[in-house]
C-alpha cells in the first residue's frame, strides 16, 4: 500500500492581500506520513523586497531589517516545491496562503500552481467548520478547545509552530470524528519546540465568524482547485 504523506503548512506575509503587492515572508512546513511525524520540516525565512507594514510587524514580529539578509523566494521555491510535491497540503484557510504563493510562483515565472505540485489540497478550517458550525474555529481556538498547548507560555506564534500545531488540532479533530478519546492522548498534544526562534502570529486575535455567502464561495473555490 502507498503510504500517505500529508505536509501541514503555514505562511507570514507583509499584509494581506497580494494583490496590492503584499508578499510572503516566511514559510513553515512539517510532514507526516500514515498519521506519523517523519521529522522532516520545511522552514524558510524570505525577503520580500518590500517594506513590512507596522500592522503585520505588530502581529508576526517580523521586520523589514530582521529580513534584508534573508534568501528571495526564488532562491528556496525548488526546495520548496521538492518538500509538497504529491503531497496532501494541509492548509487552516487555505485560499489566504494558496492564493500568496501562488502570486510568489507567478513572480518567479512559474505557471503551474500549488494544487499542480500536490495530490490534493486540505482546508482544515473548513474540516473545523463541519464539527463545530457554531464555534469560533481559528487555529487558537482550537487549541484551546482540544487542549493543544506549548511547553512554554509565549505572546507570538512562528509559521513552523503554527504548522506543528496544526498537525496536533488535526489529528484531535479526527480523532472526535471517529470517536476517539481525546484524554487518552492529551500528553501527546503539548508541541515541544524551542520558542527562541522565529515568532508570527497573536494568540488573542480578534475572530470573524465567516457569512454564509464567504463560507459558500470559499468552498466553491476548494471545489476549484481539488475538483476531484
Amino acid at each position: 500500500m502507498a503510504e500517505h504523506r500529508q505536509v501541514f503548512l503555514d505562511t507570514e506575509t507583509t499584509g494581506l492581500n497580494a494583490d496590492d503587492g503584499d508578499r510572503v515572508i516566511e514559510i513553515g512546513a512539517v510532514e507526516l506520513v500514515d498519521g506519523m511525524h517523519s521529522k522532516e520540516i520545511f522552514h524558510e525565512l524570505i525577503n520580500p523586497q518590500r517594506s513590512i507594514s507596522a500592522g503585520s510587524s505588530a502581529i508576526h514580529g517580523h521586520t523589514t531589517q530582521k529580513l534584508r539578509d534573508k534568501p528571495l523566494f526564488k532562491d528556496i521555491v525548488d526546495q520548496f516545491i521538492d518538500f509538497i510535491r504529491d503531497a496532501e497540503i494541509v492548509i487552516h484557510n487555505a485560499p489566504f496562503d494558496v492564493g500568496f504563493l501562488n502570486n510568489e510562483f507567478r513572480m518567479c515565472g512559474i505557471t503551474s500552481k500549488l494544487e499542480d505540485f500536490c495530490r490534493k489540497i486540505t482546508d482544515s478550517y473548513l474540516y473545523a467548520q463541519s464539527l463545530h458550525p457554531n464555534a469560533p474555529n481559528s487555529l487558537d481556538s482550537l487549541c484551546n478547545r482540544y487542549n493543544v498547548k506549548l511547553k512554554e507560555e509565549r505572546e507570538l506564534h512562528g509559521a513552523l509552530l503554527d504548522a506543528q500545531l496544526l498537525t496536533l488540532v488535526y489529528q484531535a479533530m479526527q480523532l472526535q470524528e471517529t470517536g476517539g478519546l481525546l484524554d487518552q492522548v492529551s500528553e501527546a498534544h503539548t508541541v515541544q519546540i524551542d520558542v527562541s526562534g522565529p515568532i508570527v502570529r497573536a494568540g488573542n486575535a480578534t475572530i470573524i465568524k465567516p457569512t454564509e455567502e464567504e463560507l459558500a464561495a470559499h468552498d466553491a473555490y476548494m471545489k476549484e482547485i481539488n475538483p476531484s
